[in-house]
């Protein structure tokens, strides 16, 4: 019984997902591109296709709160518009493309990783000097890179 009731939790779980990726817009639609699904429709499916490109993202901010989150699919963007992302405490780990419009801030954490990258920070980056902190790929900050205690830089 419990074989059968994972058997289909899993078969629904693998059609939604399958019915997520390269869906249709439509019946939805944009209203800043029409009135209703057959109005422009192509430019409605780019549009919805482009937000889809997105994985994590909070348009004034995003907070990792709690130690132990790990979103390691390197495709997708994550990041903010014009706020701040904080990565609170331990063992996280960010995949992909990473666009922060504020400050990218790691506070009291070690085993942190970002992998792949790009990153673009529009702020200040806030690097914690503990322990076996990663982070792969290239990175363009336009503001400062700190440690969040020494604030020596060459220290990252």
């Amino acid at each position: 019984m419990v074989n059968e009731n994972l058997k289909r939790l899993f078969s629904g779980l693998f059609l939604v997902a399958g019915c997520a990726w390269g869906a249709s817009v439509a019946p939805l639609y944009f209203t800043s591109l029409g009135n209703s699904a057959d109005d422009r429709a192509e430019e409605q499916q780019a549009y919805w296709e482009s937000l889809m490109k997105y994985k994590v993202w909070g348009t004034h901010s995003l907070t990792y709160s709690n130690g132990n989150i790990s979103i390691s699919d390197n495709t997708g963007y994550n990041g903010t518009a014009d706020g701040d992302f904080i990565v609170n405490f331990q063992h996280h780990h960010i995949g992909g493309p990473t666009l922060v419009g504020g400050n990218f801030k790691f506070n009291n954490g070690g085993y942190d990783t970002l992998t792949t990258g790009p990153v673009r920070v529009l702020g200040d980056m806030q690097v914690t000097l503990q322990d076996d902190n990663v982070f792969e790929g290239d990175y363009c900050v336009k503001g400062n890179i700190r440690g969040q205690y020494e604030g020596n830089k060459n220290l990252w």
